[in-house]
Parts: C-alpha cells; sequence; structure tokens
C-alpha cells in the first residue's frame, strides 16, 4: 500500500501590524508550522498533508484570513509513504 505525502512551503505576506493575530491562526490550521518572520510582514509557512485537496483548502483558508495580502507556494514535494509492515507468509 502506497498513499503520497505532501510537503510544500508559502510565503505569506500579511500587513504589519496584524502579524502576531495572523501567526496564531496559521498555527492552528492542521499541518501547518510557522518557521519564520519578518518585520515587514512575511511569514514562511510549511503545510504537511496527504491530498493536493489539502494544499488548495488551507492556502484559501490563509487568503481568507484578515491581514494577509498573498500567499505564495515557494516549494512542494510530494513523498510516497510505504506500507512497512513484514509480509506475512501464508502457506
Amino acid at each position: 500500500m502506497s498513499d503520497e505525502f505532501h510537503i510544500s512551503s508559502f510565503i505569506v505576506q500579511s500587513k504589519p501590524d496584524c502579524m502576531q493575530v495572523l501567526i496564531d491562526q496559521l498555527m492552528n490550521l492542521p499541518g501547518v508550522e510557522v518557521h519564520q518572520t519578518s518585520p515587514e510582514g512575511k511569514i514562511v509557512v510549511t503545510l504537511e498533508c496527504q491530498h493536493t485537496g489539502e494544499i488548495s483548502d488551507t492556502t484559501a483558508a490563509i487568503g481568507r484570513m484578515p491581514g494577509v495580502l498573498s500567499c505564495n507556494m515557494v516549494f512542494h514535494q510530494i513523498e510516497q509513504e510505504t506500507d512497512n509492515r513484514i509480509p506475512t507468509h501464508t502457506p
């Protein structure tokens, strides 16, 4: 059995005066981690999820947050999760 696992990163540009509230909201989204910020309002985030639809849903949710000016993908990688169970032998 094999499932996709998506890792992506984004630059979220926010209004500087809204940044802290926005960071708190971002950290409450499933699979999202905040890694870096700048005083100008740039926020570097990563997203780990199972499906591309989750990426679209999450970026759409970010785009609707108050104070967000843009949310641009920088990186996207698809990994294959494999089932590492030991196979059972049936005679």
